[in-house]
């Protein structure tokens, strides 16, 4: 997997990110632990950059990884303001 610099950092992130909404409950609703090896995988297979979000309702899915594994992830975080007047 490729990796490029982000930014100015020393940070190396994937070429591809794997977005989370799809094995979400709002999408493909996935087991937990099928969940769990699907980014476990895609993390074997080189990559570190995920795109998730509270809507997603998918933080449980990364809770049985472990924190050595994850500490060499990039994550994307998604935040809707529910306050927002329109």
């Amino acid at each position: 997997m490729k990796l490029n610099s982000l930014g100015r950092t020393n940070i190396q992130v994937s070429e591809l990110a794997f977005g989370t909404l799809v094995i979400s409950p709002l999408q493909a609703n996935i087991p937990k632990k099928e969940a769990q090896y699907l980014l476990e995988y895609a993390f074997e297979k080189g990559i570190n950059f995920f795109d998730t979000g509270h809507l997603y309702d998918n933080y449980p899915f990364f809770s049985s990884i472990p924190t050595a594994m994850k500490t060499k992830w990039l994550f994307l975080l998604n935040h809707i303001n529910q306050h927002l007047k329109g």
